[in-house]
């Protein structure tokens, strides 16, 4: 049903791990009315029925047109990041009086290595050391460029390494999702090196989204995650703990798509947004654990 009353919301890639989730958190506040978009067919039960979900191509330009018409906000979060495309995608919302558009960019992966192991702030140099990394670069550039025209409200969020329920892990997404199957499959676990990051939980990452669907103020790029450094073989104590299962791990050397540190200043986002991250990892890894044992110990993964 539509709430006429609500922000209209264009959610597009909603059925991959953070589409998914924020879906399902935004509907459940009650405040948006959400249309999601995803290139394929609802991968789980969170799409209800109480929202339009469309497998749609990001290309089909006239469906396009008609699914962006009447939005106030549209998030991408779609991993296409190719600039014609991204270019066509903001032609329409500038078309259709969009009022801002989201776009979820990777803190993981922007700022590559740096200098000093302090959490990194979102005016430190970009050195990516990954294509994935480049792309995300050019396409905040793009929305910068539409923002500082005046054409529109744009925000890029640099986010850590989510972690959550709905983390495919046929799709390889993430350490934590890759160590829990690995128990449920009493499989090893390979790991490369013993880097530190950045980790938040799916929750929190939603709450900043939707704190920056409502923001007002001039800010065009936030860092999103915890703020609080895990190195990788702690973070696997973390989960021997909550599991009470031991991990065997398969130590290697580390590749070199992978940076050292990676771990975000979110104090731009605390100030600005009025956000800040509540989920503790302890909390967030039993959530989590809890979800994977419900739903793959009863599945064949």
């Amino acid at each position: 049903m539509r709430k006429n009353d609500s922000q209209q919301i264009l959610i597009i890639g909603a059925g991959g791990f953070i589409g998914t989730n924020l879906c399902a958190y935004l509907n459940a506040s009650g405040q948006f009315d959400i249309t999601a978009l995803s290139r394929s067919d609802a991968l789980n039960s969170a799409h209800a029925s109480s929202y339009e979900y469309t497998r749609l191509s990001i290309t089909d330009w006239d469906m396009m047109r008609e699914k962006v018409a009447g939005k106030d906000t549209v998030i991408l979060l779609a991993h296409q990041t190719d600039a014609k495309i991204t270019t066509q995608l903001l032609d329409i919302c500038v078309e259709a009086d969009v009022k801002k558009c989201i776009y979820a960019s990777s803190g993981g992966t922007v700022y590559g290595n740096v200098a000093t192991e302090t959490p990194i702030k979102e005016s430190a140099d970009l050195h990516p050391i990954s294509t994935y990394g480049e792309e995300k670069i050019a396409t905040e550039e793009l929305l910068q460029n539409y923002k500082d025209k005046g054409l529109l409200h744009t925000i890029s969020l640099r986010i850590a390494n989510p972690y959550g329920p709905y983390q495919f892990i046929k799709r390889k997404q993430g350490i934590i999702g890759a160590a829990f199957m690995s128990i449920i499959n009493h499989e090893s676990l390979t790991l490369y090196g013993d880097t530190v990051r950045d980790f938040i939980a799916m929750d929190d990452l939603c709450a900043a989204i939707k704190a920056a669907i409502v923001y007002e103020g001039g800010e065009p790029i936030f860092n999103i995650g915890s703020g609080i450094s895990v190195r990788l073989t702690a973070l696997m104590h973390f989960i021997e703990d909550i599991t009470g299962e031991p991990l065997s791990i398969d130590h290697k050397d580390i590749r070199e798509q992978d940076v050292h540190y990676n771990v975000l200043d979110i104090s731009l986002a605390e100030k600005e947004l009025g956000w800040t991250p509540e989920i503790s990892l302890a909390d967030g890894l039993k959530t989590c654990w809890d979800w994977y044992r419900k739903t793959y110990m009863k599945a064949d993964v």
